[in-house]
């Protein structure tokens, strides 16, 4: 029985930047080697109590991105951007053998059952079984793929299970392929149909079925026998991916499956029932801190928590949720669908009768709640940015449009321009926020009123209100019908996690909301908690005064900062502005530079991050541009400057464009604008003819002349001349799959 592990046992601390790849050896309980980004790879004799670090091989000219014990322990096979493979003897510390290949090495993988074979996968989708004897490849699997992201055999290792990124094809069917090893064809490419890459693939020690980590956040579960399925019923989620490379695995038992996750913890799941067994945090470990003791700053919590009459319900971070729930009376029974009991609370504490008072899950369901009782498809409403996301989100959600009215300079309203938004467009509603997130202004009594006799519902969200010094508007709901004030238990009370927000309405807006809203919204847990606050009012204004105070406090710290200028906040955080230095938008083109500067970088690396993140800014919105040569030649010298520079070269070297573009594996950026353009017109073609975007081409403009000179180009001429250019039909464009391969610009 494999148990999982209680406590952290051993810090190991060598590599100087990040860890890649970690592997215990199966022979040597005691060993565990290591691959990272500073191009070593460590071995760690865990169990010595002074020197940890057995061995640091250099080997590597690159950083290494992958590291596997030989089954006997001897040697360690390993990989990485200097685009080889290398096995070393760990007791001598040395290489024995190098295989070099043409692409960036990510995986490496000994056979299970001929430990003189191993398997490799690169940048270029690339599978290759290598014979350490010879030398030389025995097997090529090739199929037009991108990167290998993972590889694994089966139990009997007639079969290999492949994993790619999807991002070249843009489609879902190549991301996970079947393989037969020794007649190097894939048996079915078809086995994971959802358009998510997957980093990591595991084959379970003695049942037939294999798992791989989703970046859709979940673990998803396949059969090893044809057709290789995918299980539909059962997953193993709970944990998050975010785009990472989070690795997962069977225990040596296959009792259990273990993954990393982005928000810091380490999940255990029983491999049979896919339940999370137990979840361990590694950022509080690794700090040798509670987590209670951390403090987290990123999303405007109180840190100082809920008062102590609400203080048992953080028993629900340490104990069972059966214990947690025994401080309640009548846990087993659903909550009261009106929380008359808050709502009294609430009524006391603001001075406003209860029936002008609705309790929610939290501040935002009451934003979605009032979008759906007031706004139909195609309404607008009025953003006043820079300000709080959700408003703009959830109408999206709600099919409305966002007529955005930005802020002033000093983050006041711009009330002329919302009176001018209010008459000409008819919005039906509008969202302010007082103080603002993120700057912290208010809106005082006189602007509230100018936009308060306006033809529109006005929503006032007041979560940090407290902050302030003001007084809230709640009681202002009873003399304006068009007034409603929304308020929140997270940054007062501390019970961000129990999601506890209320908010005031007038009488005839108030009596559909409660004919929308869910039943049973607050949960018992949290009205009890939120009563609880209410209780100890000089508590929730001790901890406002001491937060206050903080707040002045480093305003006054922040001031002596030679390039920051912080603004006045009347909530519980500070915007800065940066006055010299270096701002948000250089840092990232900074931390880019650095690959596109760094020698050690391959070029096909530097490439391959140019394609991904360079490029698509440079053809965001290509696909309707009716080009001219001249804008053309604008991008092409654009694209060659940055690919010199990535090369470490000047037009003084009189090197040609395409040996530069073959060096890193660049198409022409002209060929990709073609590609964008013609894989849009083709979307369009296959709508029906009576969908928004065909409507269009059937516009005409009655008595519209065209001036004198000569006529502008226009996006359909684009087209017809790339059309021509590639010798396609109108017609191909109904075959998806044919289209797409017409138009593609491979690089």
């Amino acid at each position: 029985m494999i148990h999982t592990p209680e406590r952290l046992s051993v810090v190991l601390d060598g590599h100087n930047r990040s860890v890649n790849a970690v592997q215990w050896s199966t022979s040597h309980a005691h060993l565990l080697v290591s691959a990272g980004m500073d191009q070593t790879v460590c071995i760690w004799n865990v169990w010595s109590r002074d020197q940890k670090k057995a061995r640091i091989l250099s080997c590597h000219h690159g950083a290494v991105k992958d590291v596997k014990w030989s089954p006997y322990g001897l040697f360690v096979l390993s990989c990485g951007y200097d685009c080889t493979s290398r096995l070393i003897d760990v007791e001598r510390g040395i290489e024995t053998q190098v295989f070099n290949e043409d692409q960036v090495v990510g995986v490496v993988k000994f056979h299970p059952h001929n430990y003189n074979l191993f398997l490799s996968g690169g940048s270029k989708g690339h599978l290759k079984i290598w014979d350490i004897r010879s030398g030389k490849v025995v097997h090529n699997y090739v199929r037009n793929l991108d990167p290998i992201l993972d590889a694994e055999f089966t139990v009997d290792a007639k079969r290999m299970i492949s994993s790619s990124d999807v991002s070249k094809s843009n489609i879902s069917e190549n991301s996970i392929i079947v393989w037969d090893v020794s007649r190097e064809i894939p048996v079915s490419n078809q086995v994971y149909g959802e358009a998510y890459t997957c980093p990591s693939i595991r084959c379970h020690p003695s049942d037939t079925k294999f798992i791989a980590q989703s970046n859709g956040n979940y673990i998803a579960i396949f059969s090893t026998k044809p057709p290789f399925g995918l299980d539909k019923y059962w997953r193993y989620e709970g944990h998050s991916v975010s785009g990472f490379p989070i690795k997962c695995n069977f225990s040596l038992d296959g009792e259990k499956v273990i993954s990393g996750s982005s928000d810091g913890y380490i999940y255990v799941y029983d491999s049979k029932s896919c339940k999370i067994i137990r979840k361990i945090k590694v950022l509080s470990t690794r700090l040798g801190r509670k987590p209670e003791d951390i403090v987290k700053l990123d999303a405007n919590e109180n840190p100082y928590g809920p008062p102590p009459e609400a203080s048992y319900f953080k028993l629900l971070k340490f104990l069972q949720v059966n214990e947690a729930l025994g401080a309640m009376k009548f846990p087993y029974i659903y909550p009261d669908p009106e929380s008359r009991t808050l709502r009294a609370a609430l009524a006391e504490d603001s001075g406003l009768e209860s029936e002008y008072i609705l309790a929610g899950c939290g501040a935002d369901e009451l934003i979605d709640l009032i979008m759906r009782c007031v706004l139909d498809p195609g309404d607008k409403i009025v953003d006043c940015p820079p300000t709080f996301t959700m408003y703009e989100f959830d109408a999206a959600v709600n099919g409305a449009h966002v007529i955005k009215v930005p802020r002033n300079p000093d983050f006041s309203l711009d009330v002329e321009r919302i009176a001018e938004v209010v008459e000409s467009e008819k919005p039906k509603c509008i969202f302010l926020t007082s103080p603002n997130n993120p700057d912290g202004s208010i809106i005082d009594d006189e602007t509230l009123l100018k936009i308060l006799h306006l033809p529109i519902l006005v929503i006032m969200d007041e979560a940090y209100v407290e902050f302030s010094g003001m007084e809230s508007k709640m009681k202002w709901v009873k003399k304006h019908e068009n007034l409603i004030v929304l308020r929140t238990f997270s940054k007062r009370a501390g019970l961000a996690g129990l999601r506890v927000g209320y908010g005031a309405f007038p009488k005839s807006i108030i009596e559909f909301l409660w004919r929308a809203k869910q039943p049973y919204n607050v949960s018992v847990a949290a009205e009890v908690a939120a009563c609880a606050a209410l209780k100890n009012p000089s508590y929730l204004e001790d901890v406002k005064v001491a937060l206050v105070q903080e707040r002045e406090r480093l305003f006054n710290l922040l001031k002596e900062v030679p390039f920051l200028d912080p603004y006045p906040s009347y909530s519980n955080f500070i915007l800065c502005k940066v006055t010299s230095g270096m701002d948000a938008k250089k840092l990232k083109w900074k931390l880019a530079s650095g690959v596109f500067c760094d020698k050690k970088v391959p070029p096909k690396l530097k490439g391959k991050f140019y394609r991904v993140v360079v490029r698509p800014a440079m053809l965001y919105g290509a696909e309707c541009w009716p080009v001219k040569n001249s804008h053309i030649q604008k991008m092409k010298v654009a694209e060659m400057r940055m690919l010199r520079w990535m090369c470490r070269l000047t037009r003084g070297d009189r090197v040609r464009n395409e040996i530069i573009r073959e060096k890193v594996g660049v198409t022409p950026v002209e060929c990709k604008m073609q590609e964008v353009r013609l894989s849009w017109f083709g979307h369009v073609k296959r709508r029906g003819m009576d969908a928004p975007v065909r409507r269009c081409e059937r516009l005409a403009l009655d008595g519209f002349r065209r001036g004198r000179g000569r006529p502008k180009k226009y996006w359909g001429e684009v087209i017809r001349r790339d059309i021509e250019q590639l010798q396609l039909t109108e017609d191909m464009t109904l075959d998806r799959k044919v289209w797409r391969t017409r138009i593609r610009a491979e690089d």
